[in-house]
């Protein structure tokens, strides 16, 4: 479980370690794209940010979860199993 304040903002990226899927609860609309890159920078994927992210086809490794928006963007890592 990752959970952060960011200003106003309650973030919780769960669960983490992770299998096939991250959940990610926002108090507030203000993230609305994610991106998922490894550790060296290469970009694996991407999309409109909905309450799950599937990472199933992911390799086992730690990667770096970026979730932006109008408003700004926040970044966490995770473990993928």
């Amino acid at each position: 479980l990752t959970l952060a304040d960011v200003g106003e903002v309650k973030l919780g990226v769960y669960p983490n370690p992770a299998y096939n899927y991250l959940q990610v609860d926002v108090n507030k609309k203000v993230f609305t794209h994610f991106a998922v890159h490894s550790l060296n920078g290469q970009q694996l994927l991407q999309g409109e940010l909905k309450n799950r992210i599937d990472i199933g086809n992911l390799s086992r490794g730690t990667y770096l979860l970026n979730l932006s928006g109008p408003n700004g963007s926040h970044s966490i890592t995770f473990e993928k199993l």
